[in-house]
């Protein structure tokens, strides 16, 4: 069976890393069983995470983890898109993991009440006399890292401009489409997924991630991969509306029907806030309904004020091969 290691749930997210997400959505999607564990860096074969065991073989990197599925499994996450739809995929992931997440990583760590929030929680197990020591040191060299990548150069008000626009162009790009290529998830999904929820998560505070709440990109989590673990979702979500039934993939196969509903605010109105800091509510309703027990559970979430417009989306209907 195959070991996905990550660094496990934290800040409301299936986990800390989009990249450990973007992973465990496409092992959901390939539907071959595997199992979680916390990762031990020592072990990481690239110093990084996520990584994965499979048959004593271990693999790290997201994008050739996949690739590791396609050739030893057949899986073909991109099944039907052509040539051009290939390349505007890989075009988008790139900017989903080498402009996006960089500009939020900047909010989480730079950004004084965003770490005393967030990430300094990574610490506690560092003893008490040295902890400060090696948080700054930390500090230090993760702005030397976001220097060296280019975006740390940057004022927090370009960084904001520039994370915005992948916003923007995700949530133009996705439009009324039920998946973020067409009519059917791909493997793109996946990564959009990971990094819209990472951008959306309500816990740090910024104007790049009021307009990510606020905007239709909101929508490309279409499907819910952690159908288990709906409790993970980040609480106060401005989320999706996508009725479907994922096949967990895993174990007994479990068959969830979910239905996701999505408020999307008013692009003038995301404008306004952007340039003003007003608020905006967007609330969400989730029920899951898990067909093995005919139980149903509901939870609703919100954000913020402000006036929103319903968006709905087609229906997917995703069985077991």
């Amino acid at each position: 069976m195959i070991t996905l290691y990550g660094s496990g749930p934290n800040f409301g997210l299936p986990d800390a890393s989009p990249f450990v997400t973007k992973a465990e959505t496409l092992l959901r999607m390939s539907k071959l069983p595997f199992e979680k564990a916390l990762m031990s860096f020592s072990k990481a074969p690239k110093g990084k995470i996520p990584y994965i065991e499979d048959d004593g073989q271990l693999l790290g990197d997201s994008t050739l983890i996949r690739w590791h599925l396609e050739k030893k499994y057949g899986v073909d996450f991109d099944q039907g898109l052509t040539a051009e739809q290939l390349a505007i995929a890989w075009a988008f992931e790139k900017m989903a993991e080498d402009n996006l997440y960089w500009a939020s990583v900047y909010f989480r760590w730079m950004i004084d009440a965003n770490f005393r929030k967030g990430p300094v929680n990574f610490f506690k197990g560092v003893p008490a006399p040295v902890r400060p020591v090696v948080v700054s040191m930390i500090r230090r060299r993760l702005r030397k890292t976001l220097q060296g990548q280019g975006i740390g150069r940057h004022s927090t008000d370009e960084i904001t401009a520039i994370g915005i626009r992948s916003i923007d162009a995700m949530a133009a790009y996705l439009g009324d489409k039920p998946f973020f290529m067409g009519s059917v998830p791909a493997g793109i999904d996946a990564t959009m997924f990971a990094f819209a929820v990472s951008a959306i998560c309500p816990l740090f505070e910024s104007d790049l991630q009021r307009a990510a709440a606020s905007h239709d990109v909101a929508a490309v989590a279409l499907v819910e991969p952690f159908g288990l673990h709906a409790g993970l979702v980040v609480p106060r979500l401005a989320t999706f509306h996508a009725p479907l039934e994922h096949l967990h993939g895993v174990g007994e196969g479990v068959v969830l029907l979910v239905d996701l509903r999505v408020h999307r605010i008013a692009r003038r109105r995301a404008a306004e806030m952007r340039e003003t800091g007003a608020g905006h509510q967007a609330v969400t309703r989730i029920r899951m309904r898990q067909r093995r027990q005919q139980s149903a559970v509901t939870q609703q979430v919100g954000v913020g004020h402000g006036r929103v417009r319903r968006f709905g989306t087609n229906n997917l209907r995703e069985r077991a091969a």
